[in-house]
């Protein structure tokens, strides 16, 4: 397994793909996707010389079987993350898995890799936004040692969840 940084020319479909599918599977649906992807690739071109931004695929036999998105430094909001620092508390967008790969120990090897990032970053927390129907993800992160913050107050389905680094 390699992970390396998006080549956004070369792989922004692969990017849209992981997203959707990433989307369905939280929420069941593809409706509102089209939001999420509402400027994504902007975004990203916006963020892809920024050090506190993470965009990267996972490849595997010369394939690309995931994606990792975060990052450090997150405008952290006082009302669920009461005494969180921006510069200490990371972020967490994105952990894609293709289908195939799922159950293969793969994820845990990227959320290890995710938390190194930012610990050696300086982070000492990351918060995340998952959905309370994808029951895989949360059984995932309870797992790792995520916790239950707040509910989110841009998307009524989903709730922030934090992991302390030690």
């Amino acid at each position: 397994m390699i992970v390396r940084k998006i080549d956004l020319e070369c792989d922004f479909d692969v990017c849209l793909g992981a997203r959707k599918e990433a989307y369905l599977c939280s929420f069941g649906t593809l409706s509102g996707v089209e939001k999420i992807l509402s400027g994504y690739r902007e975004r990203m071109e916006a963020r892809r010389n920024d050090s506190r931004f993470y965009y990267y695929h996972v490849w595997e036999q010369g394939r690309i079987i995931g994606q990792l998105e975060f990052r450090s430094c997150w405008e952290a909001d006082p009302s669920h993350s009461p005494g969180w620092q921006a510069e200490d508390t990371g972020y967490l967008y994105l952990i894609y898995i293709a289908p195939e790969y799922r159950g293969s120990g793969v994820v845990n090897e990227l959320h290890d890799f995710i938390t190194k990032t930012l610990s050696r970053k300086g982070c000492k927390r990351i918060v995340l936004s998952v959905s309370t129907t994808n029951e895989r993800a949360m059984r995932f992160y309870k797992k790792k040692g995520w916790y239950y913050l707040s509910p989110n107050p841009k998307h009524t389905t989903t709730e922030f969840w934090g992991l302390d680094l030690l």
